[in-house]
């Protein structure tokens, strides 16, 4: 990515925007702000933000990278703690365990077996694409 990016219209006013700039604005998206909430929090014009999201390759995929990395951290935090809520289950159902306990086991236990197979598949789709455009992806 340039150090800086010249912006060609709309919100930005000719204003060059640093690399630094364009890494608070993709954070922000990837965490799933909107392009206004980002604009805000960043001081890029929202119309700038989305023109980066639409039109600039570099900046999309940069915003996808980052949402990929939030997700994968969530499932990892989730992994950590897979163990301490099968316990707490194990645990109730001795009659040992708070309702509320048994209840956040449950949650983190019924949010992480869908997000491991979203992340299945989308590593089956990514050796896919790989596959349709001539590259190796392997076998799965």
């Amino acid at each position: 990515m340039p150090a800086t990016t010249q912006r060609q219209g709309g919100g930005g006013y000719g204003k060059a925007w640093s690399t630094e700039d364009r890494l608070v604005a993709a954070q922000h998206l990837a965490a799933g702000l909107s392009a206004e909430d980002a604009s805000r929090l960043s001081g890029i014009p929202g119309t700038t933000i989305r023109e980066w999201r639409r039109d600039n390759a570099e900046f999309a995929a940069l915003v996808r990278q980052m949402n990929d990395e939030l997700v994968a951290e969530a499932i990892y935090a989730l992994g950590a703690v897979s163990r301490k809520a099968v316990a707490t289950l194990d645990a109730g159902m001795d009659g040992n365990a708070k309702p509320a306990q048994i209840r956040a086991a449950d949650i983190v236990l019924s949010r992480l077996a869908p997000l491991r197979e979203f992340e299945l598949m989308r590593a089956r789709l990514e050796q896919l694409e790989a596959l349709a455009a001539g590259g190796q992806g392997g076998t799965w």
